[in-house]
């Protein structure tokens, strides 16, 4: 009797799935709002990073446009990546995502992220809540396995420097 009323339940299910399925998704106009409004500057969840998301070969990429300083130190370098060659470069202006490709739903797939915080580079996916919501989704193998972030539409960002601002120096005129 219980494997009766599974059987019928199933087949109700399947039922009222099959018309939805056989309608398409107009994705076109959907996917070109998608992409125009995901690129552009997004401010980091905990507000320490500004970044910009811009198309590279077909796809969605990022990069850091500012980043918080730590007061008088330097500016924030990859101290943490895994290639002893890379550690000093700068964070600022560096591509720290990419390969994102969109769904046609407002969802971007296929993508990587890399975490200097942690010199590690994750699997990522990204979904346009709004034109001034994106949640980003880092992950190790599959989604399940991560972390997500909301981040908002930036505004009046300042560019970070990638080097430290040069010290005042009298002129010597006496030459």
């Amino acid at each position: 009797m219980k494997i009766s009323i599974f059987i019928i339940a199933f087949l109700i299910f399947a039922g009222l799935s099959i018309p939805c399925a056989a309608q398409p998704f107009d994705t076109s106009i959907k996917t070109d709002r998608d992409l125009n409004a995901i690129y552009g500057l997004w401010q980091t969840a905990d507000r320490d990073g500004v970044i910009e998301l811009l198309p590279c070969n077909n796809r969605i990429c990022g990069s850091f446009f500012w980043v918080e300083e730590d007061g008088d130190e330097d500016i924030p370098r990859d101290s943490k990546n895994p290639d002893p060659d890379k550690r000093d470069h700068p964070l600022c202006g560096m591509q720290f995502m990419g390969g994102f490709t969109p769904n046609g739903h407002g969802q971007f797939e296929s993508g990587w992220i890399y975490s200097p915080n942690h010199g590690q580079t994750f699997s990522a996916s990204m979904n346009l809540i709004d034109e001034n919501t994106l949640v980003l989704r880092g992950y190790f193998l599959i989604p399940l396995f991560g972390e997500s972030q909301t981040w908002t539409r930036a505004t009046n960002a300042q560019k970070c420097r990638v080097e430290p601002a040069p010290s005042a120096q009298p002129m010597n005129y006496n030459k």
